[in-house]
């Protein structure tokens, strides 16, 4: 008990703290009249809920209300074969739902999420402002025995949170040899990073399946550096409108001291790495650039990694703002990486 305090005052620490440090959103469109009232469904509560004297009828109950999630979430967690019995899935879930060691760790500390649901709310609305036929998905919560921290099913439209996965950095079992969740990783992983990271990943899905559209004038490629630059670009661009008064910090899944060093060596990454590899396509020698890492090669110990994934959204920035008459739809649909580049005319200035 002494430990989940100390979690649920790590937390409300955190959350606070990020509360205090939320960007400068004057500039963001006005969307308060735009109607939104996500609710977030405790698949967790009414899975942990199920009647172990009528399993069959309480399983049913769940497929009822949550469609096909509930047979991908038995999938995802191995309870039941191809060739076996439904029979041997009612067993499993005895088993699964008797041990509640996690589960009511995460009803300590995620019983009242009212403050993440308006959070997505407003993020909701902003997606609704900038592209008003997208299909919001609803919201689901989970347990996954620390192995899913959001996914995003392939059936359905549904977004799902392991939220035993969002207890702080500082929650002992991710370092355990059997999790052993990296620290660059780890840190991400609390209540003040659950909205970003929930956004970030939808943005990623829209950007991924436009860009993947066969029906494009331009046929979509990634083979240079370049390449998923601008595409990573187009992702943060999208959760930098759809979350402008988060901080960058929090939206990056950057320290503070990382985002201010990203600030500030922009223009000496662009001139001293980026500029003499942009369209190198060996992606094992760029992975660090455009993925999650711990660093960037050939850049100070300062540096983290993901670097050219920022420069990226720098030049989805600058292209937008010189390109005014083009729409963030119509962005989106550009496959052309060398053309968004030449188009944005990307300067990066000297910061003192």
């Amino acid at each position: 008990m002494i430990m989940l305090k100390k979690i649920v005052l790590f937390l409300l620490v955190i959350t606070i703290f990020a509360a205090c440090q939320s960007d400068d959103c004057s500039s963001a469109p006005d969307v308060s009249k735009i109607e939104m009232d996500l609710k977030i469904k405790r698949f967790d509560q009414d899975l942990f809920s199920l009647d172990s004297s009528d399993m069959k009828g309480s399983v049913q109950k769940l497929r009822e209300k949550y469609g096909d999630f509930p047979d991908f979430y038995f999938d995802l967690l191995g309870f039941l074969g191809q060739q076996e019995p439904e029979d041997s899935l009612y067993n499993r879930l005895n088993g699964f739902t008797n041990f509640r060691t996690f589960y009511d760790t995460t009803q300590l500390v995620y019983g009242d999420i009212s403050d993440i649901e308006g959070e997505l709310s407003q993020s909701f609305k902003y997606i609704k402002h900038y592209l008003p036929e997208y299909e919001l998905p609803e919201i689901f919560a989970m347990y996954s025995e620390f192995s899913n921290d959001i996914i995003l099913p392939p059936t359905g439209n549904s977004c799902v949170i392991s939220l035993e996965l969002f207890f702080g950095q500082n929650y002992e079992l991710y370092s355990a040899p059997e999790i052993n969740i990296p620290r660059y990783i780890s840190r991400n992983l609390d209540r003040a990073h659950i909205s970003s990271r929930v956004i970030s990943l939808l943005a990623k899905d829209m950007v991924e399946a436009i860009h993947n559209d066969t029906s494009l004038a331009t046929p979509s490629k990634l083979t240079t550096l370049l390449d998923y630059m601008i595409l990573n670009g187009k992702t943060t661009y999208l959760l930098d409108k759809f979350m402008p008064c988060t901080p960058d910090s929090i939206k990056l899944g950057y320290s503070a001291t990382q985002t201010e060093w990203l600030e500030k060596s922009e223009l000496s990454m662009w001139r001293e790495v980026f500029v003499s590899k942009l369209y190198d396509t060996d992606y094992k020698s760029f992975q660090k650039y455009i993925s999650l890492s711990p660093n960037s090669p050939d850049m100070p110990m300062e540096a983290p990694g993901n670097t050219g994934s920022y420069v990226g959204w720098k030049i989805i920035a600058a292209f937008m703002e010189r390109n005014p008459n083009y729409s963030i739809d119509q962005m989106l649909r550009l496959n052309d990486s060398q053309k968004i580049l030449k188009m944005s005319k990307y300067k990066p200035k000297e910061v003192k």
